[in-house]
C-alpha cells in the first residue's frame, strides 16, 4: 500500500464477537506483512462522560493522520455512531478515505428505533463513506430502507483449519453435544439446562460440555445440580483449543435469543470443521445454516420438537455424518484469507 493506512477497533478489552472479527483481520494483515497503525479504542456502552474521553482521544489522533491516509473503523452500535461522526470530521479535514464497518446484524434496526441528532448525524455520514455490514439482510435493508449506496457485505471469517473427521460420529457412545457461548440468558443456557433435565429424566446416551465465560453464576449452580455425566460445566476455553473443542463434539447447540445477533463466531468456526450446529431460526443465522441440509434451524420455545430431534440424533448418527459431509461446500465461504485479506485490501488500496 502507498496510503497511510489506519485501523481503529477493539483490539483488547473484553473479548467477544468484535474483539475476535478485529484481531483476526490484524492477524491476516501481519501475515501479508501490510504496514498499518492501529488504534485500540475501548467498547462499552456510550455515555457522555464515554463521548468527551473518545472526542479528546481523538483529537490527539488525528495529528497523526497524513493527508490521503485511509482510516477504516470497526466498532458496534453506539460506538460505531459516536466514532463515525468524529472520524468524518477528521477525513474530510485531512482529506483521507474513511470505511466504517460495523459488527452484528442489528445496527440499522437500533438507528431507526429512537430518533436523535447522533443518529440522523451518523446516517448522513455513512452516505459520504464506505459502509461494510455483517449480513445480507442488513445490506440490503441499509440499500431499501435507508438509501445508502456504497455498503458491502463483510462477513464474520475466520483461519482455514483441518475439518473433524467423519469416523469421530460414533453411534455407540454418547451423542457429545457442545454448547459454546457465554453463560447468560440471552445466549440460552437456560435452554441447554432444560435439554440436561430431559436427557436425564429419560436416560438418554448424550453428555452436553459448556464452555464459556460465564454472566450469570446462578446458572453454574443449576449445571451442578444435574448428573456430571449429562451435562457439565468446563469453563473458558482457550482460543488455540477452540478447534480441537469443536472437533471432539457431535453437534453444537446455540439457541441464542440476543436481538443484535449477526453471524456468530463459534458458527463459523463450526462450518470451518464442518461440525453440525443446531441454532435458533432467526433471519441472520439463516444465511449461514441450510436447515436440514448442513444444519437444524428450530425455534427453542418449542420444546418438545428440540427434544424430539435431539432424541433421534441420539438413536441415529446418519443425519449428522450427512449434515457434515454437505458443510464441506460451505468452509471456504468464510474464509478469513480472503474477507481479512484479498477482499479489505481491494478496499483500501
Amino acid at each position: 500500500m502507498t496510503k497511510k493506512l489506519i485501523l481503529i477497533g477493539p483490539k483488547t478489552g473484553i473479548k467477544g464477537g468484535a474483539n475476535v472479527a478485529f484481531n483476526y483481520l490484524l492477524d491476516e494483515l501481519d501475515r501479508r506483512n501490510i504496514s498499518y497503525t492501529c488504534i485500540d479504542m475501548p467498547g462499552g456502552n456510550y455515555s457522555f462522560k464515554r463521548f468527551f474521553m473518545i472526542a479528546s482521544y481523538l483529537i490527539q489522533f488525528a495529528k497523526i493522520i497524513k493527508k490521503d491516509s485511509v482510516i477504516s473503523l470497526h466498532a458496534s452500535n453506539n460506538s460505531a455512531i459516536v466514532y463515525t461522526i468524529l472520524l468524518d470530521v477528521i477525513a474530510r479535514i485531512t482529506q483521507s478515505r474513511l470505511i466504517i464497518r460495523v459488527f452484528g446484524g442489528q445496527h440499522l434496526d437500533f438507528l431507526g428505533k429512537k430518533k436523535s441528532f447522533l443518529k440522523n448525524r451518523v446516517l448522513k455520514c455513512y452516505r459520504r463513506h464506505t459502509l461494510l455490514l455483517e449480513t445480507k439482510a442488513i445490506v440490503k435493508k441499509s440499500k431499501d430502507e435507508f438509501g445508502l449506496n456504497d455498503v458491502q457485505w463483510f462477513p464474520n471469517s475466520r483461519p482455514d483449519v483441518a475439518p473433524k473427521d467423519l469416523s469421530s460420529f460414533d453411534d455407540s457412545k454418547p451423542l457429545k453435544i457442545l454448547y459454546l457461548s457465554q453463560v447468560r440468558q440471552s445466549k440460552g443456557i437456560d435452554r441447554m439446562i432444560k435439554l440436561a433435565g430431559y436427557l436425564s429424566e429419560n436416560d438418554l446416551k448424550a453428555e452436553i460440555s459448556v464452555y464459556g465465560e460465564v454472566f450469570d453464576e446462578a446458572f453454574i449452580r443449576e449445571i451442578d445440580v444435574l448428573p456430571e455425566h449429562v451435562i457439565k460445566y468446563k469453563g473458558v476455553v482457550k482460543s488455540e483449543d477452540v478447534y480441537d473443542v469443536l472437533r471432539k463434539s457431535d453437534l453444537m447447540v446455540l439457541p441464542t435469543r440476543y436481538a443484535g445477533e449477526g453471524y456468530p463466531g463459534v458458527i463459523i468456526e463450526a462450518i470451518n470443521v464442518m461440525l453440525p450446529v443446531m441454532a435458533t431460526k432467526m433471519d441472520s443465522i439463516k444465511e449461514l445454516i441450510d436447515h436440514n441440509k448442513d444444519g437444524l434451524l428450530v425455534d427453542f420455545k418449542e420444546e418438545e420438537k428440540v427434544f424430539s430431534e435431539i432424541e433421534q440424533l441420539i438413536r441415529d448418527r446418519s443425519k449428522l455424518k450427512d449434515m457434515h459431509q454437505n458443510l464441506h461446500q460451505k468452509r471456504n465461504q468464510f474464509s478469513s484469507e480472503y474477507w481479512n485479506g484479498d477482499f479489505f485490501l481491494s478496499l483500501v488500496d
